[in-house]
C-alpha cells in the first residue's frame, strides 16, 4: 500500500502538481542514491554531468583536498 502511495506522490511531483519541500527532495535523492541537484536538472545532459561530477568527487578527483 505504501509503495502505491509513494508512486502516486512521486507522479504528482513529476507532473508538477505538487512540489516537494527541500527536506523531502533530499530524502528522495538519498533513497535514489543521487545528488540533490540531479532531481532539479532540466535535461538529460545536465543530469548526466551532475552524476559524473558526483562520481569524481567520490574518488577524490575534483576536490581541493
Amino acid at each position: 500500500m505504501f509503495a502505491v502511495l509513494s508512486c502516486a506522490r512521486i507522479n504528482r511531483y513529476e507532473q508538477a502538481v505538487h512540489r516537494p519541500d527541500i527536506a523531502t527532495a533530499q530524502r528522495l535523492a538519498d533513497r535514489l542514491q543521487v545528488p540533490l541537484p540531479y532531481l532539479f536538472a532540466n535535461d538529460d545532459g545536465l543530469a548526466q554531468v551532475i552524476l559524473d561530477y558526483a562520481a569524481l568527487v567520490k574518488t577524490g578527483i575534483g576536490t581541493d583536498e
